[in-house]
């Protein structure tokens, strides 16, 4: 396994990593706050965020639930909900993402299942 680190945004790249390791690292890291994992075929991202990097991305949430109100349309916010899909070896976690187009539709899962439900708007940075 190799590892590479850049040290300003606070990443690792870890390479030939299995879909069990990634989601056994996902199950093993529950809900902690500020931790980001991306996989990309055996490509693992593990990121972790600072205030200053989340001050941002709360104030472009708020803005998207502001004009949702504004402009009437529905709006169903998920977060940074992990996405995963082991039939194509892709997950990730946005940093925020919301449904506008099928906020109905998803507003009252608990899991969104990527293979048959509806694709969420996403403000990623």
């Amino acid at each position: 396994m190799l590892a590479t680190v850049a040290p300003p945004e606070h990443r690792v790249m870890l390479h030939h990593i299995s879909w069990e390791t990634y989601e056994r690292l996902l199950e093993e890291s529950g809900e902690a706050c500020g931790t980001r994992f991306t996989y990309d075929g055996g490509e693992l991202e593990i990121m972790t965020v600072s205030k200053g990097y989340e001050t941002p991305n709360r104030k472009l949430a708020l803005i998207a639930e502001v004009t949702s109100e504004e402009t009437g349309r529905a709006f169903e916010p998920a977060g940074s909900t992990t996405f995963k899909r082991k039939d194509l070896a892709k997950g990730f976690e946005p940093d925020s993402c919301f449904y506008f187009r099928h906020a109905r539709a998803v507003r009252s899962k608990e899991q969104i299942d990527l293979a048959a439900d509806p694709l969420r708007d996403s403000l990623s940075r």
